[in-house]
């Protein structure tokens, strides 16, 4: 069983898209796959067609209940559901807006809340365990890459996504001394890519430069369909979106292989 956080503290990069159509190529490949949204927005949640009725448990609650006492290790059980009819094999544990409020999180020892609720064999059932943080480096972030195995950076081929991965490569160092020294770094996904842009290779290749075989060399292809299916609360279809399927496909063997 490996757990990722799949992050980037700047808006607009893909991630969420990336991670769930991520977790819908790995169930397809025969993977048990939970996926936890630790983004208050609950693009995730939404996405993978998630609706918690108000008497249903929350990532939130879940970390409320450990952050107070009310709840130990393996907490995590109560809140996971499972995915819409068009995400066979995935479970979830959704987020809600009232989970911005653990960014404000004071208390001593906040960044192993969410690794306790994780603990006592609760994910063991799963192949992969995907953490979809927030587009900040805030507690949620923090408490997720203490929580996990790998970090599955998604980036753009931007100046500013660069500076980006710089700052979170930083975060990922500062977790790696003080809450979890066995987090590994799983790569650098380039998503929304675009061959035809001259700009864009150039940064290409900074990334490249900067972190050498961490990027992995399988970009996603910026396409419409992705927003489309994200709409929609389906996965990319393979026929409309093939090329970006086939690297994703190859994004998920890859990173599956290294943390074995």
């Amino acid at each position: 069983m490996t757990i990722i956080a799949i992050a980037n503290q700047k808006g607009g990069v893909g991630k969420t898209a990336t991670a769930v159509n991520l977790a819908a190529r790995l169930a397809g490949m025969g993977q048990r796959v939970l996926v936890i949204d630790s983004d208050p927005q609950g693009n995730a949640t939404s996405i993978l067609d998630v609706e918690p009725a108000p008497e249903e448990r929350t990532l939130n609650d879940v970390l409320v209940a450990v952050a107070t006492g009310q709840a130990g290790p393996g907490a995590i059980t109560a809140a996971i559901t499972a995915a819409g009819p068009a995400w066979p094999g995935i479970d979830v544990v959704p987020a809600e807006r009232a989970l911005a409020a653990r960014e404000a999180d004071t208390s001593a020892g906040r960044e192993h809340v969410l690794r306790t609720a994780i603990a006592a064999g609760a994910v063991d059932a799963y192949d992969v365990v995907l953490i979809d943080c927030p587009p900040s480096l805030g507690a949620l972030t923090l408490g997720a890459l203490t929580a996990a195995d790998t970090v599955l950076i998604i980036t753009e081929a931007r100046v500013s996504s660069v500076d980006g991965v710089d700052q979170l490569m930083d975060t990922i160092d500062a977790v790696r001394k003080y809450y979890n020294q066995h987090l590994q770094l799983a790569g650098i996904v380039i998503n929304k890519w675009r061959s035809d842009r001259l700009d864009r290779s150039a940064w290409r290749d900074v990334l490249r430069d900067s972190y050498r075989n961490q990027v992995i060399d399988h970009p996603l292809l910026e396409r419409e369909i992705v927003a489309t299916a994200a709409t929609n609360r389906v996965p990319v279809p393979r026929d409309e979106g093939r090329d970006y399927v086939l690297a994703l496909d190859a994004v998920a063997r890859q990173i599956t292989q290294e943390t074995k």
